[in-house]
Order: structure tokens, then sequence, then C-alpha cells
């Protein structure tokens, strides 16, 4: 709303005028051609008709479009405003106000707003006295430019793929063959095409195809005898869902790599056409589990199902809102196949179409304010579009054959018109870098056209935690990142705390901290000026180092304009890049214990005992480090690599002991029964671990010299195996407190916030945190025999690493994050240590003896 002050110096302004002009309009027949009406009392004061003021009112009510709080305000075009004496710099700091606190179409940004109170419009011919007049019948709204629309037609005799422009025009046909082509679904970078199709196959056999957004480049991805079909990408295009009754005769809903690869399966209980969430959490679907169709929703990895709807009709074809919110979808509860909307969490219901015709495929614009949907209601299928309240029906296509499944290509960067396009350019001094040591990071912004755009650049970095720093640097567990220079041009530089400001998603991780850069006010972009941020930064810790640098450039004011391209706003967002880099971080050659592997083994004399010993990374150089007759295991190295501690009957009962890497200076750290599974934290304080001491087994925490035990979980369970992520926030774990078998589960590291990362009815144990923090890798029979598998660590994304007839456990990462340690029996009766690559490629055999070798623990990659 704006403020008094400019109110009471704009009424007072026009008051004088106002009592000339309707001087000129009493005379009964001639006509108020430029009325311009003040405050409702002062107009009462010199005989204004109560019924002028009313028309006035309904004429701007019914001509102005703008949003719902500012129908209490009237309108005035400039012009006017200055002829009538209003001075320049009142009508420049309304004008401001509006922009900044307003939001309005832009042809209305013409004018200036005022409070109804003030009452100023510039009215059209109106006769005084006012008669009513009748309220104008609603037009169909126009689509304007809006992207393309992809559906499937038969317009040319077989079920084939096209796409048009948001209007209807410019159709062109994508796929031409004797075979079904259908459902397409576009990539979140607007590139290329998912569809499934028949053409490899009968009738029945159908599988998921990806093209580019011209229709060439056509890659299969699924190949098999049964029916793969409906795809639908993940947010970060990484991954696609769909799905098959690869399985049996259910339809279940997988998820698959972009490339095809890494196939796992969601659903265990009849699940169809799958609908991802924009922020990638959620999978929404469709099932009649519970007996009619109904629309349920999951997180991505299929755990956590919650029903939406629960009637007695058939719900189905669930499509969310492209900001998270809603969900259309397709319903026969009042008798006849119709569009309706819900809340993401099922409340909410409204039905927007209602005819005796079917409507069906229900497909949001990329900014949520239109809705395409297929429809039979004129006697054939054709594809429409509505606002997204129902209002405003347009018909896109109309022919006598069936046009269906309409498809809205996303707001990306391509969309922007080639005089308004740019450039971002970004270079490193060096992709391989060691811990400790320097590179700096140059990003460039260039080829904007001139015209009062503003824009920016940015560099993000995923799982950065604050712990020092201000606008000039960051600290953190990772690195430390240092902001040398800056152009003209971008007058802020901003860094923002882990979670104050997060503007996009990769997948399921977040983006947690970046450097933000803004131009000034005042500054105007040209073809020939550059926008260039440079930035130092000096790993902390091995493994990949992620960045995401974008630029994005916005039009005519603040208003309105994102940096994140889901956000986007068809009048002020004109274009935006976005582009993913890293950088290897190797261990510092520094490091007394890179590339060594501590594990547990009966070797030794006799073979009844298990000992620590270690080796080189590749199997060779192995040392004996403990020598006695009890059992030493589960060694885990100290974040520095000059300790290691383990789990040792020595004394009895089973106690935590910590010694030097070279295996001397032995000392005891805790003085009770069954302890064992020892994780050190990242800063090399504290020592996570599992006591049965209250009875049952729970997870503890001890400083590193044995002082200060807490314990962290309670419950009448078995909690085992803690594992503590990179940056010491939390300890991932197992337990059975679920059910009985045992499940991963991640908390704080002060116990609080328990989170369930894997929720079926099969033993998941041994989680491991990659070096990066942002994967879990753990072991499972889900599938039969024991494997190894690797999730996100919010437990989506789950990858199966393993696939043999043996048992394989313990996995282990390498300190740079490219490798996997683990234990396998699948040579033989014994147990023997392997390594393989991360995505589980390239399985290599360490040890070979008659013995177990058990507990692989990859040395730390820093000092």
């Amino acid at each position: 709303m704006l403020r008094r002050g400019w109110i009471i110096g704009f009424g007072v302004g026009l008051a004088g005028l106002f009592a000339g002009l309707m001087m000129v309009g009493c005379g009964g027949t001639e006509t108020v051609v430029q009325t311009v009406v003040v405050e409702r009392e002062v107009a009462v004061e010199v005989g204004v008709p109560e019924t002028v003021l009313v028309e006035v009112e309904k004429l701007v009510v019914e001509t102005v479009v703008v949003e719902r709080p500012v129908l209490e305000t009237v309108v005035v075009e400039k012009e006017v405003a200055v002829e009538v004496g209003v001075p320049e710099t009142v009508v420049v700091e309304v004008e401001k106000l509006v922009v900044e606190t307003v939001v309005v179409e832009r042809p209305v940004l013409e004018t200036v707003v005022v409070e109804k109170e003030v009452v100023v419009e510039l009215v059209r011919e109106v006769e005084v006295p006012v008669t009513p007049t009748a309220t104008p019948e609603p037009t169909a709204t126009p689509v304007p430019d809006g992207g393309r629309i992809a559906f499937v037609s038969k317009r040319d005799g077989d079920d084939e793929i096209y796409v048009m422009d948001a209007d209807g025009s410019g159709v062109v046909r994508l796929t031409d063959n004797d075979v079904y082509d259908g459902y397409p679904a576009w990539s979140p970078d607007g590139r290329r095409i998912a569809f499934h199709s028949n053409r490899d196959g009968d009738d029945y056999e159908y599988d998921i195809y990806v093209m580019n957004a011209d229709g060439s480049g056509v890659v299969r991805l699924t190949d098999n005898d049964v029916y793969d079909g409906y795809p639908a990408w993940s947010p970060d295009g990484r991954r696609i869902a769909f799905h098959s009754n690869r399985d049996g005769d259910d339809v279940e809903i997988y998820v698959m790599d972009a490339d095809g690869s890494g196939v796992v399966r969601l659903t265990d209980d009849d699940a169809v056409y799958p609908a991802w969430s924009p922020d990638g959490r959620r999978i929404a679907f469709v099932s009649d589990r519970d007996g009619d169709d109904d629309i349920y929703v999951m997180n991505a990895d299929g755990s956590g199902v919650v029903r939406l709807t629960d009637n007695d009709a058939d719900d189905f074809s669930p499509a969310w809102s492209p900001d998270g919110g809603r969900i259309a979808f397709v319903s026969d509860r009042d008798g006849n196949e119709d569009i309706y909307v819900m809340n993401a969490d099922g409340s909410g219901v409204v039905r927007l179409t209602d005819n005796d015709g079917w409507d069906f495929d229900p497909a949001w614009s990329p900014d949520g304010r239109r809705i395409a949907f297929a429809s039979y209601r004129d006697g054939d299928w054709d594809i429409y579009v509505m606002d997204a309240d129902g209002s405003g029906v347009v018909q896109l296509t109309d022919n006598d054959d069936q046009d269906y499944v309409p498809a809205w290509s996303p707001a990306v960067g391509d969309a922007v018109p080639a005089e308004r396009a740019f450039e971002v350019e970004h270079e490193v001094s060096a992709t391989d870098v060691e811990v400790g040591e320097s590179f700096t990071l140059r990003v460039r912004m260039h080829g904007v056209a001139a015209g009062g755009e503003h824009g920016g650049v940015s560099v993000s970095f995923p799982s950065l935690t604050q712990s020092g720093g201000s606008d000039g640097g960051h600290s953190s567990s990772l690195a430390d990142v240092e902001v040398v220079s800056y152009t003209t041009g971008l007058s802020q530089v901003a860094f923002f705390q882990p979670g104050a400001m997060i503007y996009h998603r990769e997948g399921n991780r977040q983006f947690a901290a970046e450097y933000l850069l803004v131009e000034s006010d005042d500054a105007s972009w040209s073809t020939s000026d550059d926008r260039t941020l440079v930035l130092r930064i000096t790993p902390k810790r091995a493994g990949e180092f992620p960045m995401l640098v974008r630029g994005w450039l916005c039009a005519d004011g603040y208003t309105g304009c994102t940096r994140e391209p889901s956000e986007s706003s068809a009048t002020d967002q004109q274009g935006w890049r976005a582009e993913e880099m890293s950088v290897n971080v190797a261990p510092a050659d520094t490091a007394p214990a890179s590339g060594r592997i501590a594990f547990s083994t009966g070797r030794g004399a006799g073979g009844a005992d298990r000992d620590i010993y270690v080796m080189n990374a590749d199997g060779s150089g192995v040392v004996r480090l403990t020598d006695n007759d009890a059992d030493d295991g589960s060694p885990a190295w100290s974040p520095d690599g000059r300790r290691i501690a383990f789990d040792s009957n020595r004394d009895g009962d089973w106690e935590i002991y910590v010694m030097n890497a070279d295996g001397s200076g032995v000392v005891r750290l805790t003085d009770d029964s069954r302890r064992v599974f020892p994780s050190w934290s990242p800063d090399g304080r504290r020592i996570a671990f599992v006591s049965g001491r209250d009875g049952n087994y729970e997870i503890y925490v001890m400083n590193a010299d044995g002082t200060a035990i807490v314990r962290l979980t309670h419950t009448d369970n078995r909690e085992l195996h803690p594992s503590w992520s990179p940056d010491g926030g939390r300890i991932a774990f197992s337990s059975n407190r679920d059910g009985d078998d045992h499940d991963i589960y991640v908390m704080n590291a002060d116990g609080s916030g328990v989170v369930r990362l894997t929720d079926n009815d099969d033993t998941n144990t041994h989680p491991d945190w990659s070096p990066d923090g942002r994967r879990i890798a753990f072991y499972s029979d889900r599938d039969g025999d024991g494997d190894i598998y690797v999730m996100d660590a919010d437990g989506s994304g789950v990858v199966r690493l393993t696939d043999n007839d043996a048992e394989d456990w313990g996995p282990a990462w390498s300190p740079d994050g490219r490798r996997i340690a683990f234990v396998s029996d699948r040579d033989g009766y014994d147990y023997e240590i392997y390594v393989m690559d991360a995505d589980g490629s390239g399985v290599v055999r360490l040890t070979d003896n008659d013995a177990d070798d058990w507990y692989p623990a990859w040395s730390p990659g820093v000092r």
C-alpha cells in the first residue's frame, strides 16, 4: 500500500482542477472526456453525483488488469497527472513505489496508482448523469508467447510426436514411422524429449527413447520385451522415472539415469503415471492399491508413501505446478472426466473444467499461469489451454484426428531472444590440485544488449558450512573462498550464509551458500561491457570440488526478476545461463598415511585371533600392527592419519582402544562392556561408538581421550555402525528400531533430528559417507544377496554397485571419493578385501589368503 504522505499531496494538487472540469460536464448534453476525480469527500462537496463516482470505480475494475489486492486502487495516465499540475517528482516517486510493491501487468506500469480514497482516473466518454451499463461478456484469454508444446497426434496416420508454439501455430512433426510414439516429456533444459514407443517391438512392447528437441538423435534407453512407458524427467535432468511391468504382471514405477543405466524399482504395489515434484524430492503417482485409482506421493527413493485422494472415483494423471504448491489431475468424481487441482498435500480440491466431453492430460505452463490439456468436448481430441483457475479456455488444435498428451517446454535460457542473448564464460587456473593448494576461478558475463537491463554472475558451492568469514571471504570445512576482484558494474558482492538464501537445487543436493553479484541500479549493460568475478579457492579436503556457475539478465526494473529459471517471469526474466564444473582435489603429498588401508584379519599364527593390519591401496606392503591372543577389529583412522581407533576384547570385555598409525602407543579409552565400531569426528576431537552398557546397543559419543561419554540414541532396539558426515554435523547409522530388519538412519551430531533413509523389509547396514558428504555407501540384501549400494545423502537416488551370488559388505570410500573398498566372499569361502570404482566398475582383489579379511578403512588424504 502506498504511503499516506504522497496520497495527501496528490489529492490537494488535483482538487482545484476537478471543479473546472465538472463545470464543462454539467451542461446536461456535453460529455466528460477527461474527468479527473479526487478524494470522495471533496468530490461530494463540489457536487459530483454519487453515480459518477460509482461508475468510475466500475470502469477501473473492469478495464485494468491487476492483482486482487490492487483492486482497492484506481489509475490515472501519467500525461494527465502532469497536465493537471502534479509535480514530476511526485509522479516519479509514485511510479517507483508501484514497481517496488505492486505486481501488475507491464502495460499498467505506464500508469500511476494511488489509494481509492484519492480516486484518480481518466474516464472514457461518460455522460453526466451516468446511467449504469451492462457488464460486457467475457472473452477467451489470448495465449501470449510462452514457449512450445509437444503433443501426440494421428493427423498424418500414425501416432506421432509434434511440437507447436504455445498459441497453436508453428506445428512441426518430430517423429515419423509406422508405429506408436507417445507421451513426450521435455528435459529440464528444453533440449531433449523423452518418449515411449513400440518401434522396436510388437504392439505391446514399449521402450523409453530420447531425442533432441528437433526430433534428431533418437537413442533407445530401455530394451526388454515388456511395457516401459510414461517417462518423467527429474528436475536436475539426471534421472528419468517411468512405469513398467518388467518384474511381473503388475506395473510399477522405476527410475534410471538419463542414459538408461542404473535402473532402480521404487514401488511394489501397482503404480503408474510418475510425476516428479519441482524440487526433485517427491514423485506423485497413481495406484489402485486401495481400490479405485487414487493419487499418491512418495519420496524420490520410493519411501514415505502418502495417499492424497480418497473417493470412489478414479483420479489420475497428476501434474505438479512449477512452484510445487499444487497438483493438477483428472477425475471422474463428478460423473465425467474433468481437470481438477489440489494443494500438494491433497487439500483444497477445485474443479477447473465442467462439460460433457472428456478432459485429460493436464500440463502446466512454465510460469504456472496456464494449463494445457486434451479434450473431446467438440467431438474429437484436440489440445486446449486455460488459465490456472479454469477460465479463459482457448482451443489450440482443430482437426478431425486425435491430438492429445500435451507437454509444455520448460522456461530455459534458449528461449531468450537473439538480440538479448548473452554468454557466461568461466575458467579455472587448474582442474587438478592438492589439498591446501589454491586455484582461481574467473567468471565473465558479456554480450548483453544495451537498454537498461541489469544482471549478474554468481558461483554456488554445495555443502559449505559456515565457520567464519564476511563479505570478502568464507571459511568452511571444505575450502577457504576469497573474492579477489570484481569489475565495475557489479556493485554488490554478498556472501549468503548457508540456508539464508537458496536459489538452486541440483536434484536433491542443495547449494546452501553462494557468492551473489548484482549490477548497480543506474548501470546499463552494453555489448562491449564485461562483468568479471575472480575467486581464490583453497580446498581443505580431497575429492571432487563442485561449483555451479551462473549468470542472469533482467529488464525493466527489479520487480519479479529472479535468478532461478524455475521461478522465471514471462515479463521480467529475460534469460539465464547455468553450468556445473568441478576441480579434482588430490590428497596432499605430506599426508603421512596417504593411500593405505587398515583392516582386521585372522591370518596370523594359528589363525584363531583377529589383528589389525595395514597395506597400501594396491594391496602391497602388508604390515601387522597388533599381535595378541584376543580379537582386534573395526579399525578407524583419525582425520590426521596419525592414529587408529579400534575395538578389542584383549582385556576381557569389548572396549575401544587407540594406537599410533604404526601400531605403537596403544591406549584403552573405555572401561565398560560391549563397546564397538568406533568412528572419528572430522575434527578429530570426538569418537562415536556403539555400546550395550545400558541393556541394548545404542550410539554414544566421547572425547578422543575417552572422557565425557554422552548417549545419543534411546530405543529398545539395536543401533549400529555409526559414520560421521564430513562436515561433522550428522551421524549415519543402522537400526532396527522400526522393525525386525535394519535400515539406515541419519541424525544430528547431538542425537536430534533422526531421519530414516531406507525403508524396506530387508537388511541395510554399514553406512559410510563419501568425502564430499553428498552420498552414502551401504550394504543391503534387498535384491537377494548382500551387495554394496550407494544413495544420495537424503536417501534418494539408490544405485546398486555390486551384483553377484556372494556377500559384499563393509564399504569404505577412498579419500578422493573415486573408489570404494569392501569385503566379499565372491571367490571362495573366505572373505577378502576388494576395491572398485565409485560407480561399481573396475573391481580389483587386494588380499588373497585362507583367512577372513574384514572391515577395510581407508586412510584420510589430509594431515
